[in-house]
């Protein structure tokens, strides 16, 4: 019974629940106010001003309307114009105005108005979804611009990319030109974008930034690693897929330049091979000592020269064969500046490229009155030839014939990859030797005017024939040296000869360059005579001692500044003089092996020898790598100092200093001469760096001076003759050891002075022992010789400075001049580097690299023509992107390249007569202002050099160095 009543009172609250609901839906479905609609009507605004009028300001604000007007009916103010001080109508809007906010206020449902504006407001909104110039539709319309505005972008760099990866895969085919491989190296690849980044530099500023590449570039590669088509258009992408069009475009001109380059380069390595080939078949040294020694080779080459000069004149003679390839091997570059006569050069003049010059007009009218007829070749000629040929066609048969007949020995010259298509296996025997003989020589070759070594042949004969010479010619000129290239029998035995005597004192100089070293383990430089002599006496038990008492006086005799030691060189002489006093043939050797064995040092002697040489080796390699600057010297030096202090000194802390001698012009009346501190250690800077010390002063260094000896005070506090620089320090704390080291140069001329002291260091006993002073000695020794060597290179600058406005008022065709010296490699000791260190501005004014600009072969492919002008002495001519360079070598007086100059001539490509005879006269005088600083720097007295000599005028114009 519960349960149905139960049961029964929930459906009646259902039905109740139910009855309520349907109220409400009819009260709902009430007619709106039609006002509700009818404020909008006719409004011109926007659909999203609507819109906000409907959401957020009209629903209150009509209500508020509405209830004001109700307000202003109950007080009866609606037909009065009385003022009402207690009622503000602006008020009391506001304030219901701010308390129904649209956000927070729920008004009635059944309100007709309200839900008209609801429905009012459904409409606009369906309105504004639709309608073009409402905010969200720009809206969604930028964004969809904006999308494919992206999307169009994307697609013209994927295009763009694409578009450079097919120039890209065009290009390879430039590469690959000559050879076999379809490939490329890396390296040559990384050498243009290296070069093309130098080529940027010459653009404007704006463009500069721009050109710079997506990635930084890698080291250069030395594995011989090398790219396919894919593979390098993917590497070269990499760096330029991020370049403006208009640097792209340059890029690829700048590609295709060096491809050319280098298919240019590849054509010369195949005649580089057969030139080296001409040369073994000409040496007779090296074919009879090949495997002996290779290195024995030398060619005559006054021979060869003539031989060009034969060449050429009979080319001129013959008139058929094309000249525009070959360069007079009577000028300059194919001869050397030293060796060209002024004389001649006045008589070429006037006279035009590929002319006859008036040598050549008298050679050719003897030949028609046949009265040069003394040649070899025109002998050989002339037996084969009829008697109705011509003399003056005699040339050109010749060649003709010579070309036809390439037999005998001349097969061996072709390589496989020539244009002689016989391959027979003795040519691929040959070509396996010549192809290792044809690689780059890194040895550096001196200058001789009388022979010439492997590069240095193969280097005159590319000068001769030029950078892109006819096959046709060349190979009638191969043909020509090989057959009239003969040395006569006396000549071959002189050159053996002397080759085998060069051999054999190398041998005795390293030995004996050896048993110094042994000898001075604490590389002081110096070995005493008397120390010397004493175990020579004990050779033979003393039955020589005449011999060698013979030798020392002959050795003080000759030598002007000897003072009781030997050097090096002084060494060598002296055993050189015992053992011509001594009898025997096997002298030397037995002689060498006593001495070595006279004199044993411990393993700890032994080792801290070879720290100190090592030490000082470091202090050489400073003066060579660091331009013409002394602070990488002094830098080296007193690391050398600290170093051995504390290995070899007991942990002594050290203070160091460098004086130099200087003549005394600021108080004459304190004496002649004058030291002023060059140099010193970090702790004495503010009180001794370029102070002068005269020699009224206290001090020892002058002692050390005027005796050429090391002075050294072991208690400095006690000698009561020391000059305190630091006046700061108590006289309590001045205690210590000091040592003064005379600097010496190769005349043993004092020049300034080391000094080393224990000032410093807290240690009461700090005397300095005898095989430290000794390597001080050593140190102040390698001081010297890289101080001289510097103070050269920086003289040799300033003669530079002086000479470039010089050029560019008389060779106003030479655009850019750049001067390099040579440095050893620090990476490798067995290569060297260029060192960029000047250049030529536009107004002619020398301007200093000052940056550290080394170049290393292997980052430098493309300027090859400059290390082949080092390794042969030899001015070298090539064109580098159609701009013609030439490297000119400064020599020292040994023959070697010490510095390059590197004259470009832009797009000409030879210079006018008077030009070129002018820039020959530069380069003799700056060739011979170097040797001539060579010569003060070795402790001679300077001599004039002769600047200029005008023969049209007769006036002579000298000045001095």
């Amino acid at each position: 019974m519960m349960t149905r009543l139960n049961e029964m009172h929930v459906i009646k609250k259902q039905n109740a629940h139910m009855s309520k609901e349907a109220a409400r839906e009819i009260i709902r479905k009430i007619p709106v106010e039609v006002l509700a609609k009818e404020w909008l009507s006719k409004e011109d605004a926007t659909v999203d001003m609507r819109a906000y009028l409907v959401d957020q300001i009209l629903p209150t604000l009509i209500l508020g309307v509405e209830r004001l007007l109700r307000e202003v009916d109950e007080k009866g103010l609606s037909a009065t114009n009385r003022f009402e001080p207690e009622f503000n109508p602006i008020n009391f809007l506001a304030q219901y105005l701010m308390r129904n906010n649209p956000r927070f206020s729920n008004f009635a449902e059944a309100s007709p108005y309200v839900r008209g504006l609801r429905e009012v407001s459904e409409e606009i909104k369906q309105e504004l979804f639709t309608f073009e110039d409402n905010r969200l539709a720009r809206i969604k319309a930028e964004t969809r611009r904006k999308r494919m505005d992206r999307e169009r972008y994307e697609q013209e760099i994927r295009e763009g990319k694409e578009r450079r990866r097919n120039q890209l895969i065009s290009q390879f085919s430039e590469w690959t030109n000559y050879g076999e491989r379809n490939t490329v190296e890396l390296a040559v690849l990384q050498n243009s974008l290296s070069f093309f980044l130098e080529t940027v530099e010459l653009l404007p500023p704006e463009l500069q930034e721009v050109a710079k590449f997506g990635r930084p570039l890698e080291p250069t590669d030395e594995t011989g690693k090398t790219l396919s088509v894919k593979e390098f258009a993917q590497y070269i992408s990499l760096f330029v897929e991020d370049l403006p069009s208009e640097i792209f475009n340059l890029f690829m001109v700048h590609m295709s330049k060096c491809a050319a380059t280098q298919n240019a380069s590849a054509d010369r390595e195949n005649r580089r091979i057969i030139l080296t080939n001409l040369f073994l078949i000409c040496d007779y040294g090296v074919l009879r000592f090949m495997i002996a020694d290779r290195k024995l080779g030398l060619l005559d080459r006054v021979r060869v020269m003539i031989l060009f000069e034969k060449f050429w004149d009979m080319l001129m003679l013959s008139r058929e064969e094309p000249m525009a390839t070959l360069r007079n091997p009577r000028r300059w570059p194919v001869v050397e500046v030293e060796e060209v006569d002024d004389i001649l050069y006045d008589a070429w003049q006037e006279e035009p490229d590929g002319g006859i010059t008036p040598m050549e007009e008298e050679v050719q009218n003897k030949l028609e009155e046949g009265s040069l007829t003394t040649t070899e070749i025109e002998e050989e000629e002339n037996l084969a030839a009829t008697e109705e040929r011509e003399e003056n066609n005699v040339a050109a048969t010749e060649i003709r014939e010579e070309e036809n007949c390439r037999t005998g020995h001349n097969n061996d010259l072709w390589p496989v990859t020539s244009t002689i298509k016989e391959k027979t296996v003795e040519q691929d025997t040959t070509m396996t030797y010549t192809s290792s003989a044809a690689k780059p020589i890194r040895e550096l070759s001196a200058y001789s005017d009388k022979f010439v070594n492997l590069c240095q042949f193969v280097q005159m004969f590319e000068t001769f024939i030029g950078p892109h010479p006819e096959s046709k010619i060349f190979a009638t000129l191969v043909h020509y040296v090989t057959d009239l290239y003969q040395d006569n029998e006396p000549d071959k035995t002189d050159k053996l000869l002397q080759a085998k005597e060069n051999a054999t004192n190398a041998r005795k100089k390293a030995q004996l360059n050896a048993l110094f070293e042994k000898w001075d383990n604490d590389a002081s430089g110096f070995l005493e005579l008397e120390d010397v002599t004493d175990y020579m006496c004990k050779f033979k038990d003393g039955q020589e001692v005449e011999a060698i008492r013979s030798a020392q006086f002959d050795l003080k005799k000759q030598s002007e500044y000897f003072d009781g030691r030997l050097s090096n060189r002084e060494f060598r002489q002296f055993l050189n003089m015992v053992i011509n006093e001594l009898p025997g043939k096997e002298t030397f050797d037995l002689f060498v092996e006593f001495l070595m064995n006279s004199v044993e040092r411990s393993y700890g002697e032994r080792i801290r020898g070879e720290a100190r040489k090592k030490w000082l080796q470091q202090i050489n390699m400073a003066a060579l790598t660091g331009g013409t600057s002394m602070e990488p010297v002094y830098k080296a030096v007193f690391q050398a100092l600290y170093k051995d202090a504390e290995t070899h000194g007991g942990e002594k802390r050290i203070s160091a200093s460098i004086t130099m001698l200087e003549k005394n012009k600021l108080e004459p009346s304190r004496g002649e001469l004058m030291l002023r501190v060059a140099a010193c250690t970090p702790e004495d800077c503010q009180y001794m760096l370029g102070k002068p010390l005269y020699k009224n002063m206290k001090g020892i260094s002058f002692q050390a001076i005027e005796t050429g000896k090391p002075v050294h005070v072991p208690r400095v506090a006690k000698h009561g003759n020391i000059y305190f620089w630091n006046y700061n320090r108590n006289p309590q704390e001045r205690s210590g050891s000091f040592v003064a080291i005379p600097l010496k140069d190769n005349k043993k001329r004092v020049f300034g002075t080391l000094g080393v002291d224990t000032m410093i260091d807290p240690k009461k006993e700090t005397i300095f022992t005898k095989h430290e002073i000794q390597f001080f000695q050593g140190v102040a020794k390698a001081f010297s010789i890289a101080y001289h060597y510097v103070e050269k290179k920086r003289k040799f600058v300033h003669v530079l400075e002086r000479a470039m406005p010089w050029f560019h008022c008389r060779c106003p065709h030479v655009v850019e001049i750049t001067v390099y010296f040579i440095e050893p490699n620090s990476k490798d000791t067995n290569d060297y580097v260029l060192r960029k260190i000047m250049v030529m501005d536009n107004n002619g004014q020398a301007a200093h690299v000052t940056e550290l600009v080394r170049l290393e072969r292997k980052d430098n492919l493309f300027r090859r023509y400059l290390f082949d002008c080092v390794e042969t002495s030899y001015t070298v001519v090539a064109d580098i992107h159609d701009m013609r360079h030439i490297a000119c070598p400064i020599r020292d007086p040994n023959g070697k390249v010490v510095s390059v100059v590197d004259l470009n001539t832009g797009k000409l490509k030879n210079l006018p007569k008077y030009e070129s005879r002018e820039a020959q006269r530069l380069l003799r005088l700056l060739q011979r202002a170097f040797c001539e600083l060579s010569r003060v720097s070795k402790g001679e007295d300077p001599q004039c050099v002769l600047v200029s000599k005008e023969k049209s005028t007769r006036n002579k114009e000298t000045s001095t160095v």
